[in-house]
Parts: C-alpha cells; sequence; structure tokens
C-alpha cells in the first residue's frame, strides 16, 4: 500500500477447469494463520463487522464460475499483508499432459517471480513455456526446477509445463477423512471410437456478452477455420446472444471458405448481460458450437439441455466449467478447452464418437462420483466413500458401434491419513461440480457439502479472524492451533450467558408476582378520600392510570354534591416536571 490511510486490499483472480483453492492464510503477527469455512453471507456479515473495528480479517469467496475474490483489512500505510493460497488440482493424463498456472491480473505486475519443483522427474523429461516463450529448467536433487523473475509483466499469458504422459493403468488412492474412508481411481478405459457423420447444419451459439470480448477470439476462429475445412459444404446458424437472442443468420460454407461469416464474427459488438436460457439451438441444426464462458448474469435460468449434441468451447480462464460440461455430455456432445487443446485435436474430437460412461454402480461403496463421461487421456476417474473395507465397482459404458461393455474394478487397501492423500478433494471436487452444475436448486446441498469438507464453494467462504475471542463471538470454529483456547473462552461464555439468562428469568418472575399481587389488591368504590399527597412518592404513585381513574371519579362525586360540575381536560407534564404539578390537581 504505498498511500497515507490504511486501506482495504482486494484481489480477483481466476483459475482454471479441475483447479480449486484448498486453502487460504494471512500473516498476523508473524504467523501465517489458515482460514475455516464459513457460510457465504454469514462471512460477509462479519467482515464487514471486524473492519468497522479495525480488526483484522481475511476474507475468500468464489463470485462466478471459476472466479475468485480475496479480501484483506486493514493493509497499513506504506505497509504489506502476505497471504498464502493454496490451490490443488489434478493433470489429466492425456497425450500431452499440462500443468498450468492462469496469470491474468487486473493490470500491469511490477514484479514477478516463479518458482516451480517437480519432484521425480528430470528437466529432459519436461518442458516449460510463458505464453509463446520457452523457459529453461534445471536438474535439481530429486527432480527438476524452474526459476523466472521478471518486471513489469503484461498478466496476458499462462504458465504451462508439459508432464511426461502417465502409463496406461489403473491408478487407485485412499484416504481417510471426517471418520470415513474416500477413494479416487483412475480407470483404464477402452478408446473405442467411430467417425461422426458429418452435419449438413450447424448451429453457432455465440456469447456477446460484455464478458464475451475477453475470451480468445483467435484459438475460437483458429478451431472453425480447421473444422470447416474438413467438412465440405454446410449451413451455419449463428445465433448471437446477449440478454436476447438475436436473430439467426444463416451463412453458407463450401470447401472451407467462410469469410463472411468471418467477418461478422470478427465485428461483432461485445456489450450487455448474459442470458444462459437463449443460448438454444434451432431444433433443424444437426450439431450445435456453444462459444461462451458458461457464466449467466440476466436471469436465474440455466442453460438449457440441448436435443443435439453439443459441444462447449472455452476459451477464456474462469469459465464455469462445470455447467458447460454437465450441458454437453447429456446431449452427447463434449467439453472442449480450446486454452489447453490444439486446434487440430479439438477438430478430431467434433469429427469422432467415444467410448461413453452411461452407470457405474459399487458393492461396498456410495456416493460414486465421476470427473466426466468420457476417458480423458484413456482413463476414467471416478470416486466415491467406502462403506465395506473392500469393494467392487462395475462401469456400464457404451461404445460407438453400439456395443455395451462393462468394466470390474476392486476397491481395497489401507487409506492415507487426513492429513496426506487426494482422494478425499478429489471425491469433493466431482461432487461440488455436479452440484454447482444446477446452483441454484443444490444451494443448502452446496453448503453442506463446503462446511464438512472445509473447502470453497458459492456457499461458503474462507475467513481468517485476528484473535480468539472474535472466533467466538461469531460462533466460528477456528483453525487446530486455536481451538482448545477457544474451547475454553466458548465454556466461559456459556456459563456467563447462562448465568445472565437465570439473573434475566429471576427479574421477570419478581415482576410477575408483583403485577399479580397489584391485580389482587381490592380498591372499593366508596373508601374514604384519599389524603391529599405532596410528597413526590405520593405524585409518582398518582401516574399509575387505575390510581388516577380512582381519584378523578372520586373527586367528581364530592364536587356534584356541592353542585360543582366539573369538565376535565388532559393535562400532560414533562416527565422532570416539579411535583407541585400534580399537587395543584389534587388540590382542586
Amino acid at each position: 500500500n504505498p498511500n497515507e490511510l490504511a486501506l482495504e486490499a482486494e484481489l480477483e483472480f481466476p483459475l482454471l477447469e479441475g483447479q480449486s483453492v484448498t486453502g487460504v492464510a494471512l500473516d498476523i503477527n508473524g504467523e501465517m494463520r489458515p482460514a475455516v469455512p464459513v457460510p457465504k453471507a454469514k462471512g460477509q456479515q462479519v467482515f464487514e463487522d471486524v473492519t468497522r473495528a479495525r480488526i483484522d480479517p481475511a476474507l475468500l469467496e468464489v463470485t462466478q464460475g471459476q472466479n475468485y475474490k480475496l479480501r484483506i483489512y486493514p493493509l497499513p500505510a506504506h505497509g504489506t499483508r502476505r497471504v498464502v493460497l493454496d490451490i490443488t488440482e489434478s493433470v489429466h493424463a492425456s497425450a500431452a499432459p499440462l500443468w498450468r498456472l492462469p496469470l491474468r491480473f487486473a493490470g500491469t505486475v511490477k514484479a514477478l517471480d516463479i518458482n516451480v519443483y517437480v519432484a521425480g522427474l528430470s528437466a529432459r523429461e519436461l518442458g516449460a513455456r510463458l505464453g509463446a516463450r520457452r523457459l529453461a529448467l534445471r536438474d535439481e536433487a530429486g527432480g527438476a526446477r524452474l526459476t523466472l523473475s521478471q518486471g513489469g509483466y503484461r498478466p496476458n499469458e499462462e504458465l504451462q509445463v508439459s508432464l511426461p504422459r502417465a502409463a496406461a493403468k489403473t491408478a487407485l488412492a485412499l484416504q481417510s477423512f471426517g471418520g470415513q474412508t474416500y477413494f479416487y481411481a483412475e480407470v483404464a478405459a477402452p478408446l473405442a471410437s467411430a467417425p461422426r457423420p458429418p452435419p449438413r447444419r450447424v448451429a453457432l451459439l455465440w456469447d456477446a456478452s460484455g464478458s464475451g470480448a475477453g475470451r480468445d477470439h483467435g484459438r475460437e476462429l483458429a478451431l472453425l477455420d480447421a473444422y470447416f475445412q474438413s467438412l465440405g459444404a454446410l449451413e451455419v446458424v449463428l445465433v448471437a446472444v446477449r440478454d436476447v437472442a438475436q436473430a439467426p443468420e444463416t451463412f453458407t460454407v463450401a470447401n472451407g471458405q467462410w469469410a463472411a461469416l468471418r467477418q461478422r464474427l470478427e465485428t461483432l459488438p461485445y456489450d450487455g448481460a448474459t442470458n444462459l436460457s437463449a443460448l438454444k439451438a434451432p431444433a433443424d441444426a444437426q450439431l450445435a458450437l456453444l462459444f461462451s464462458d458458461g457464466i449467466g448474469t440476466y436471469g436465474d435460468a440455466p442453460l438449457p439441455a440441448s436435443n443435439i449434441p453439443l459441444f462447449a468451447l472455452t476459451a477464456l480462464a474462469g469459465s464455469d466449467s462445470a455447467a458447460l460440461r454437465r450441458t454437453a455430455e447429456t446431449s452427447g456432445g463434449q467439453l472442449l478447452d480450446l486454452l489447453a487443446t490444439a486446434p487440430a485435436d479439438a477438430v478430431k474430437a467434433l469429427e469422432t464418437e467415444h467410448t461413453r460412461l452411461l452407470a457405474l454402480h459399487a458393492t461396498g461403496a456410495r456416493d460414486l462420483e465421476s470427473s466426466s463421461a468420457y476417458p480423458e487421456g484413456g482413463r476414467l476417474a471416478l470416486s466415491g466413500v467406502l462403506t465395506d473395507p473392500e469393494a467392487e465397482l462395475v462401469l456400464a459404458l457404451a461404445t460407438p458401434g453400439g456395443q455395451p461393455k462393462k468394466i470390474t474394478l476392486r476397491v481395497a487397501g489401507a487409506p492415507a491419513e487426513s492429513g496426506s492423500g487426494v482422494a478425499a478433494h478429489r471425491w469433493a471436487s466431482m461432487r461440488l461440480a455436479r452440484l454447482e452444475a444446477d446452483a441454484e436448486r443444490n444451494q443448502s446441498a452446496i453448503a453442506r457439502l463446503g462446511t464438512e469438507m472445509r473447502m470453497l464453494t458459492r456457499q461458503t467462504s474462507l475467513i481468517v479472524l485476528d484473535s480468539v475471542a472474535d472466533y467466538a463471538r461469531y460462533g466460528i470454529e477456528p483453525p487446530a492451533s486455536l481451538r482448545a483456547e477457544w474451547q475454553t473462552l466458548l465454556a466461559k461464555t456459556k456459563e456467563a450467558d447462562a448465568q445472565a439468562k437465570a439473573r434475566h428469568l429471576e427479574r421477570i418472575a419478581a415482576q410477575f408476582q408483583a403485577r399479580v399481587k397489584w391485580w389482587a389488591q381490592d380498591f372499593p368504590k366508596d373508601s374514604p378520600q384519599l389524603a391529599k399527597q405532596s410528597s413526590s412518592s405520593s405524585v409518582l404513585a398518582d401516574r399509575h392510570p387505575s390510581r388516577k381513574a380512582y381519584r378523578l371519579q372520586e373527586l367528581r362525586r364530592q364536587a356534584a354534591k356541592q353542585g360543582v360540575k366539573i369538565d376535565l381536560q388532559p393535562m400532560f407534564f414533562p416527565v422532570n416536571a416539579a411535583p407541585s404539578s400534580y399537587a395543584i390537581l389534587s388540590a382542586i
């Protein structure tokens, strides 16, 4: 913070499909304090409360899709705060596995320092690049290391480290977490494929909202160019969508010539909101290509189901991959990430029908999940919760030729401890992706999953507070290092609350008994006239409504005996009026 005043800091950043934040820590008095999960609405309320009290909090939230926002307060004048983000990812075992780190920030980065260590592999087995620039790796004890320091970095690229292809065999991991045993398996699956009949009418669903301007249109147009070159003659129906869908425009493509359509796409203006429900293919199309980040900003309706094979193509970090994948795979299509897939490979996926997972059953396991219906790199990723020491999984597959196929997998072994292993996190990530594909209807389930698995979701945030007292005040369970002190403080607080409640009940009971006693008291109509009262205590007693009514009735009765009629008007005196003001009325 280069300013003269303490400020609140915000960091907004995207992640790629399969990446998730699994931990946040903030530097408090020289100690990196980890964050804990909290319901999203409560996290926002607590953050606002403690910032008004000028206490140190940090809050990390999911905004939309794979976009995140971190808020920290205070960022001291002419000072810094240090925060650590833990990001977990499983790299797909494709033909060319890539580990990717998106480096897209809001403005120029003054100093960019990168340090990557790959354990168990040598430098010659790896490749690295930042955008179009190749980076050198060096061998180091037990692995390889990449270092890069650059000033004035413009954040429009991503770091990529290419890994050797994994062996095409089944991999299995088990982990104990929260009293349950989770498993994660990558099952070798047959890569049977068959050519897809070439479509003669293709729907091009193009998200032209304001957020669409951030997509990598160069990659999108390169894919279309390669695809049209392979098809020959066809009709393309372009549907541009913002808050509403524009009227469809039809273009003829022959022998790979699509200049008119390309010019139309290159000159489309990008503005307005995104109405996902308007991204619907015409009924007479044979195949649909959807270019969008999958994030709706107009209306609550999700992406509509498609009656024809639909392929969702993303070219922007932070896209809502869960919603795009569900819509595409349900229709018989696929989700293709153009940031990680070459145009030739994407075209091959469009032209080919692949083996597909239809159903997953198990004996000795429950809550089964899969990351995709299609094998990636020849393997299907599965996860679940064991109910027996040993389980048997049965995978029902559909091959392009229509012949069903079954694969049986045995799951058994010694699980890793809670603090190590990947099985629990992978299961939670797969379950979360399925739930968030229809986030509006699954809000409660998403919130429960985030709390139980201590993870970040659309319904749960991660928060760091300054002191144990703050955690106790707001009923938030702190990290392990503060839990003993928090439990002691919580016990004292509960005891104090119980004593205060008991005192309050005793006071209410005493007031009630006094009220009962007063109602039981008899005030006869012909009782002797009350003596004049001039003391402050007597005057105060006359303020009671029942006492006043009795005194006024007695005054009227005595005046009537003497032939005097009294017309009484309401009189209002301030609370601090002198007692003599009331004595006047008594004297009359």
